[in-house]
């Protein structure tokens, strides 16, 4: 019998050692696979049954829903169409979403996702995924053209004297009652929206109130010269993104998906025409998205 050369035995024990790796890696592999099956991304619902199903978040011009015909319009409504689009999917306008239960509805699995307009906030994001902004927002203080009381400093319009008004629930009201928390605050229920806000501080019924500039605008665009804008240093009292979705925070390969859709659209142009279409104007409506090659 012939002997087999050292380094032979060297390899034959070494091949060994690697099929029976590839044997214990290959029920591994199965063992994950089983178990990424059971924890699949949205994603795989969305392209296998072509649908994407939202909860909704009502803002005027954005997203908003007929009461009589439950049909669905604005400029969010016609973004997340395009969205739809690029997954395949038909989008499907499940039920409204509140502050109160729109964490619920994402983990619920009942949606795909809570559809915006949503602007993201530090103690929201242990709980939601917020997808990739399209658009900026700039909030700031709204008084009568004639009111020269604050012009001075923010310290003038944080005082005891003044009041000012916003909308319950609302990014806006937040603002107000952190930024001057000394000044008298008064409320509407939401259902009367941000316009009616606006309107009362027009017709005397408070000093101030914080309203971001799409609302804004288009207020002015009806009611000129009606308002001004109170700004300090001119600077809006904050600027913060507006997203089309939130997810949640465990599924990556939905939100990354939905982050390059996003990504796509605006790279196309696609957000900016949805914007003309329905008449937004850059810097007076919103703020755009600045382009890494633009800047």
């Amino acid at each position: 019998m012939c002997s087999v050369p050292s380094r032979w035995s060297t390899f034959v024990v070494l091949a060994a050692v690697v099929s029976l790796g590839s044997y214990w890696l290959g029920h591994q592999m199965t063992s994950s696979e089983a178990k990424a099956t059971q924890q699949a991304s949205v994603l795989d619902r969305v392209k296998n049954s072509k649908k994407l199903r939202c909860a909704y978040w009502l803002w005027p011009e954005l997203i908003e829903r007929n009461p009589n015909t439950g049909a669905m319009s604005g400029v969010f409504v016609d973004l997340i169409d395009k969205v739809g689009e690029a997954l395949n999917a038909q989008v499907l306008w499940e039920s409204e979403a509140t502050m109160d239960d729109f964490v619920t509805l994402v983990d619920s699995g009942k949606v795909d996702a809570i559809c915006g307009p949503l602007i993201p906030a530090a103690f929201l994001r242990p709980s939601a995924k917020f997808a990739a902004p399209v658009l900026y927002a700039s909030f700031d203080v709204y008084v009568r053209s004639s009111e020269a009381r604050f012009n001075d400093s923010r310290e003038s319009l944080n005082a005891p004297g003044a009041t000012i008004l916003s909308l319950d629930g609302s990014a806006a009201r937040y603002f107000a009652t952190t930024v001057f928390p000394a000044a008298h605050q008064n409320s509407l229920p939401a259902v009367l929206g941000a316009g009616q806000v606006l309107l009362d501080v027009k017709d005397g019924k408070a000093d101030a109130t914080v309203s971001e500039q799409l609302t804004a605008g288009r207020f002015l665009d009806h009611n000129p010269g009606s308002l001004r804008q109170l700004r300090w240093a001119n600077q809006p009292l904050v600027t913060l993104g507006v997203t089309p979705f939130v997810t949640k925070t465990d599924d990556v390969v939905w939100s990354s998906t939905l982050n390059a859709i996003i990504q796509d659209l605006l790279d196309f142009g696609v957000v900016e025409q949805v914007f003309s279409k329905h008449a937004l104007i850059a810097g007076k409506h919103y703020q755009p998205i600045v382009r890494p090659y633009q800047q």
